[in-house]
């Protein structure tokens, strides 16, 4: 069963990407604004972005997909995603992700009381807290696979890759 749902959340999430529209994203400003315009669109990134620019981090409730398509985002801020319905991000490459507080991850999802997030194929490389931070609710799902872990910059400390932080209820089986 568990495959089962697994194998029709990855087949919803490729249908889709087919019928969304799609926003090419080529830097920092675009990105924000893809986000917070396109609550359900399929994000494409186009070139490597610099977040650095950002006073904090890119904070929406997004149900769409962001498809780095091997490009970096690099700099001192965070992804941030609240309550979704779906939220995919593929093939990102997360590297050097700084914070002056230590307190925010590459990814992090919070409250996911109804949806799903998905993290495929991404990499994280030097990311000064957790890489991916994810808070779920009940009858919420995750899906973290395919990813690659991995801290060359060892003037940094990584704290965690994965953190999962629930008050209420987590279903392991």
């Amino acid at each position: 069963m568990k495959r089962f749902f697994l194998f029709a959340m990855v087949c919803l999430t490729a249908v889709s990407a087919l019928f969304a529209e799609v926003v090419e994203v080529h830097n920092v400003g675009e990105l924000v604004s893809a986000v917070n315009k396109n609550a359900s669109a399929y994000i494409q990134l186009m070139n490597d972005i610099n977040i650095s620019s950002l006073t904090q981090p890119i904070d929406k409730t997004f149900k769409g997909t962001i498809d780095g398509a091997g490009h970096k985002i690099t700099g001192a801020s965070a992804l941030y995603f609240g309550p979704a319905k779906t939220t995919t991000i593929k093939n990102v490459v997360f590297e050097n992700i700084h914070n002056a507080g230590n307190d925010q991850s590459a990814i992090y999802g919070a409250g996911f009381s109804t949806g799903s997030i998905t993290i495929t194929g991404c990499t994280f490389d030097t990311c000064d807290w957790d890489a991916i931070q994810i808070t779920p609710i009940q009858d919420s799902s995750m899906i973290i696979t395919g990813n690659t872990f991995k801290h060359t910059n060892t003037e940094t400390s990584q704290v965690r890759y994965v953190h999962i932080e629930s008050g209420s209820y987590i279903d392991a089986t």
